[in-house]
């Protein structure tokens, strides 16, 4: 292998899928988790001086500030340099958020600022940045690509739903016959079942902690005394939140690290909706499977390396993939964030650094869905011909209506007409015609066809 396929990316996030997923680099690439922290210890540090040491800063010093914490590649570089190589006479730290800070104060030589430098993280331990650092990157990704992504497939569904609310459709149910439904109305159900989660999301908080080492407050109380602590931290905490549009809530009880409940309630959600797209997903591609959906191919577009007249499914399986992938993540997530050794293990840390790949293929599953769903049309003549071919499953509606009529054994003798044989519409009639009831029940029986017999599907596709 030459050195150019040695050095190349090695996940299909990076290079096959690089232009859809790239919205969330800007929320989960290494150096975005840098340059969050960066601009989370400057709040910090301005929040502290301004509450605790009494101290307003001036325009100018607000100005240095945010010049500071504005992300650039030559300054996310230099961090990495202090953590990996050491700098200005310093070793290496060998640790990501004292470099951070190491990096702030030089920045903070020679100005105004100067003398409070050793106020930069003071207190704090790591997990005090780094926890707020991803509640967050999560809240912003969720907020402003994830539910976009899922309220797009929402809005598609209801459009074709309504669409095709009065088209019937031969139900299934264990893979038999069963009463007739329409499309739109099983569409219907999938956009039932989404919006419910893309809710459970909108309303995710994202638990944040600013108390030290072990969450009790040791060294800063320690240090100033005087200070309510829990007053101070809850006020950063909604401060910051409001700064960044999240939405962050103030824990007070923690250890080291932030109890990952809230984590998990998020990844749990994110799996649901994986779940629910990927039966989605399924059931189209049975669909057109059935040629219940025509699907449009686009334009030069090959289906098959040797079959000329193939136009695969592509996007439905592609998705389903990628919704089965963030299924096993989110599991991972879940599991194992909420289990940790006494206080912490660095176990936790490895698994937060892969949120932004569960989420990218979450996102990744969804476009790729959304693409899928702008290609698929009904096909109302092969829909006809298919409920038309299973005449039976009228059957139910028959034998209700002769248990109203007070007919004994309706259902059983309908059962041994029926039951494991290829039934036609005319022996139906025939049957219907044999029995004793009045002429206007026996008339409105043998009006009912497989197309007619719908309940009221039209009307319940209506109602998302």
């Amino acid at each position: 292998m030459t050195n150019y396929f040695l050095e190349s990316l090695l996940s299909p996030l990076d290079t096959r899928y690089t232009k859809i997923v790239r919205p969330l680099r800007k929320y989960f690439s290494d150096d975005v988790f840098y340059a969050f922290r960066v601009q989370v210890e400057l709040e910090y540090f301005s929040f502290f001086l301004e509450q605790v040491k009494g101290i307003s800063l001036s325009r100018d010093e607000k100005t240095l500030l945010e010049k500071i914490s504005t992300p650039s590649k030559d300054k996310i570089d230099l961090i990495k340099i202090i953590e990996n190589e050491g700098c200005d006479g310093r070793p290496k730290t060998n640790h990501d958020i004292k470099a951070i800070e190491y990096f702030i104060k030089n920045l903070l030589k020679e100005t105004s600022l100067e003398e409070f430098t050793e106020l930069v993280h003071f207190g704090l331990t790591s997990e005090d940045i780094n926890n707020i650092t991803y509640g967050i990157m999560l809240s912003k990704a969720v907020t402003q690509e994830i539910t976009p992504s899922l309220q797009f497939i929402y809005s598609t569904l209801v459009d074709l739903a309504l669409k095709y609310k009065d088209i019937p459709m031969l139900a299934r149910t264990h893979n038999q016959p069963a009463s007739p439904t329409t499309l739109g109305k099983e569409l219907a159900v999938f956009a039932l079942r989404l919006e419910r989660q893309i809710n459970n999301l909108t309303n995710q908080r994202i638990s944040a902690k600013l108390n030290g080492a072990t969450g009790n407050y040791n060294a800063l109380h320690l240090a100033y005394p005087e200070i309510d602590w829990i007053d101070f931290s809850r006020r950063f905490i909604r401060y910051i939140s409001n700064k960044t549009s999240t939405n962050l809530e103030f824990t007070l009880l923690t250890t080291q690290i932030i109890p990952a409940d809230n984590y998990a309630e998020l990844f749990n959600t994110v799996k649901l909706t994986s779940l629910i797209l990927q039966g989605l997903c399924q059931d189209i591609w049975e669909y057109i499977g059935r040629e219940y959906f025509i699907l449009k191919q686009d334009k030069g577009q090959i289906g098959s390396s040797t079959m000329p007249h193939k136009v695969n499914p592509i996007d439905f399986e592609n998705a389903e993939g990628n919704y089965k992938k963030v299924k096993h993540f989110c599991n991972m997530v879940v599991e194992e964030l909420l289990i940790s050794r006494q206080q912490r293990d660095l176990s936790d840390s490895t698994i937060k650094r892969e949120f932004g790949e569960v989420l990218a293929r979450f996102y990744l599953a969804n476009k790729i869905l959304s693409r899928g769903l702008s290609k698929i049309e009904a096909n109302p003549v092969v829909l006809t011909e298919d409920l038309e071919k299973h005449p039976e499953v009228i059957s139910e509606g028959i034998q209700t209506i002769l248990r109203r009529e007070g007919n004994k054994e309706g259902y059983e003798k309908l059962m041994i007409l029926t039951q494991g044989k290829k039934t036609t519409l005319e022996e139906l009639r025939i049957f219907i015609g044999q029995l004793t009831i009045s002429k206007t029940v026996k008339e409105k029986l043998l009006q009912l066809t497989p197309t007619n017999y719908t309940g009221i599907a039209s009307k319940l596709a209506e109602k998302i």
